[in-house]
């Protein structure tokens, strides 16, 4: 019993340490996924180093061409994560200069964490009420979803999607 309790906590452990790097440009423009995430560490101004990245590499999804990551440290991801607002001001061609490719598009780029199915569909779903003007914005941050409601209200953290009858 103690050996099945330790197993899922090590599954649970690998599963919050990835991430996903979704641009297109980004995953045709390079040949190293571990390129990718040094530069756009360094855009955000987090200090990632090349042994912080336990494995990386690029994905083909339903929904597009992705590159995941996985961290060695808890906390490196965590750092992304909260930085990632800034990739607002972020193009493709500020981390790869001189790239005629990359000069030509204007793509964003978008860092995700890796939810289960159950906390995707709740995302999916705040999604669509931010969309239709219920919801300011939503994030998620270490598995946890958060909405804001309001420019000058504080995120609500939400769990079930039966929470997002009661905003």
């Amino acid at each position: 019993m103690t050996n099945n309790r330790r197993k899922s906590l090590n599954y649970t452990t690998y599963k919050t340490a990835w991430s996903s790097i979704r641009d297109r440009t980004l995953w045709k423009y390079t040949a190293s996924s571990e390129e990718v995430i040094l530069r756009l560490a360094n855009a955000l101004e987090v200090a990632v180093v090349p042994q912080d990245i336990e494995i990386s590499h690029k994905l083909t999804t339903k929904s597009g061409k992705a590159i995941i990551a996985k961290f060695i440290g808890h906390k490196v991801k965590t750092n992304l994560c909260r930085a990632r607002a800034k990739l607002k001001n972020i193009n493709v061609s500020d981390l790869f200069t001189g790239s005629s490719y990359a000069t030509s598009t204007q793509s964003e780029i978008f860092l995700n964490e890796n939810l289960t199915s159950y906390r995707r569909r709740i995302v999916n779903l705040a999604n669509e009420k931010r969309k239709n003007g219920e919801l300011l914005s939503v994030s998620s941050l270490d598995g946890t979803i958060f909405l804001k409601t309001s420019p000058e209200g504080r995120p609500v953290k939400i769990s079930e999607i039966k929470d997002l009858e009661y905003l």
